[in-house]
């Protein structure tokens, strides 16, 4: 009798849904959250930011605030939809890593910036490896928690 691919994964999934959870898993998940945590932690460091930042480029605190605050969100969105993208056609390991890789390059570059363009256009880039980051451990959440916690 065959199956098909689409009741494989059904059975795969009711199978990993009536299995308990594991020690590896509640640490790969609570390795995941704290990542994000750290993550989204840094996103919102942008807005107190902007007033030090202002006064040290010496541009407008609206400026600031653009480039500072509101250009990474703008990266992380389109970030979460290329780094899915990616994710699906290349695996989402090798992109998380890639997404991870990414984030810390261009941050670590970003403290060189030299003025508020170079800042908010490296925090763009850099934040658009964070929207992938948050969209690759939404999908390995949902995949490694089971239905009994």
């Amino acid at each position: 009798m065959e199956t098909s691919d689409s009741t494989k994964r059904v059975g795969v999934g009711a199978r990993l849904d009536r299995l308990p959870s594991s020690n590896l898993q509640r640490l790969f998940i609570s390795q995941l959250g704290i990542g994000v945590w750290f993550d989204l932690f840094i996103l919102f460091t942008g807005g107190p930011l902007a007033l030090p930042i202002a006064k040290t480029l010496n541009v407008s605190k609206a400026t600031a605030t653009f480039y500072v605050a509101a250009f990474p969100f703008i990266g992380a969105f389109f970030g979460s939809i290329i780094y899915g993208i990616l994710g699906d056609r290349y695996g989402r390991r090798i992109t998380f890593l890639t997404s991870l890789l990414g984030f810390g390059v261009f941050s670590i570059i970003s403290a060189f910036s030299t003025n508020i363009y170079e800042l908010g256009i490296l925090r763009f880039v850099s934040y658009l490896s964070v929207g992938g980051e948050i969209a690759i451990v939404d999908t390995y959440v949902s995949e490694f928690i089971t239905r009994k916690g």
